[in-house]
């Protein structure tokens, strides 16, 4: 139960810079609900000629009250980033071990979600991604999963559909929303499944169904993505505005990081996809394939 945001952008952008104020703040007004934490992670644009690195931050705090969460939410951090806002799952502790965005090898993942079971994906890790564990959470797990579908499959796409594939062959029930970046790609994953969206919980936590922000009801799980010009946003649902384009659901949004190339493609019919291409200035996106 928690929210997600993205953006990829030509170079160095703060998230405030790619919403408008009317949705940031109701970004923010968010962590009234999902309130158990945040954190952050971003890719700065190489100035040296170097390899850039992921860099994050997390807290504890809710990101309402935290002034650190709107002083770098405001801040020119990168060309790429993500932010999360935690609610923690019932009787997993808050901690900065289990906030999102977790950072391993160079890749940072923040999940939307809870994985029925999870303690099955354990068996599927070898010793040394089990090394690598530092809280207790079902969004860890999963992450160090696709990290090591990565190293033996040696493709992002395909390490992420392999994962998704084993999570639910073995948990059953269980939303994969997730971001996952490194210096070289964003992907963000819609798999929401057949997992229902937690209304009765999200109902309880407010004293009115209608003090709940927009999109806490049957599209909670929805990731949605929008072209900013020279620049691509993507977020839960609960951000305002209308320029939003749903992604679809079994499917995921690369984005490769070095040719600036988007490409929206399913999980399940490999020979399928769609791309544009962002721009490097400000002209808007243009359409570089699609097919079907």
């Amino acid at each position: 139960m928690c929210r997600l945001l993205a953006y990829v952008a030509p170079h160095n952008r703060a998230a405030t810079e790619l919403l408008e104020t009317g949705e940031f703040t109701s970004f923010r007004a968010l962590s009234s609900l999902h309130c158990d934490g945040w954190g952050m992670a971003w890719l700065p644009s190489s100035t040296t000629g170097t390899s850039a690195h992921v860099a994050t931050i997390r807290s504890v705090n809710r990101a309402l009250d935290d002034v650190t969460f709107s002083e770098m939410a405001a801040a020119p951090l990168g060309r790429a980033g993500l932010i999360h806002l935690r609610s923690a799952t019932a009787g997993l502790p808050i901690c900065e071990e289990n906030t999102h965005p977790f950072l391993v090898d160079g890749w940072a993942f923040a999940h939307n979600g809870s994985i029925a079971n999870s303690e099955r994906i354990l068996g599927l890790l070898s010793d040394e991604s089990k090394t690598k564990l530092r809280g207790n959470t079902d969004s860890e797990l999963y992450f160090l999963l696709v990290l090591q579908r990565v190293n033996e499959l040696g493709d992002v796409v395909a390490a992420l559909r392999q994962a998704v594939s084993d999570i639910r062959t073995v948990c059953g029930l269980g939303c994969l929303n997730a971001i996952l970046m490194s210096s070289d790609v964003l992907v963000a994953i819609q798999c929401q499944g057949d997992t229902p969206p937690p209304l009765d919980d999200l109902r309880a936590s407010v004293t009115s169904v209608d003090d709940l922000p927009a999109g806490h009801d049957e599209d909670y799980y929805q990731l949605r993505f929008s072209r900013r010009g020279d620049s691509i946003v993507i977020s839960s649902t609960g951000v305002t505005g209308t320029n939003w384009e749903p992604l679809l659901e079994d499917s995921m949004i690369v984005i490769d990081l070095h040719e600036n190339v988007v490409t929206i493609c399913p999980f399940k019919d490999r020979g399928s996809a769609a791309r544009f291409a962002l721009a490097t200035n400000s002209a808007p996106f243009s359409d570089i394939s699609a097919h079907r």
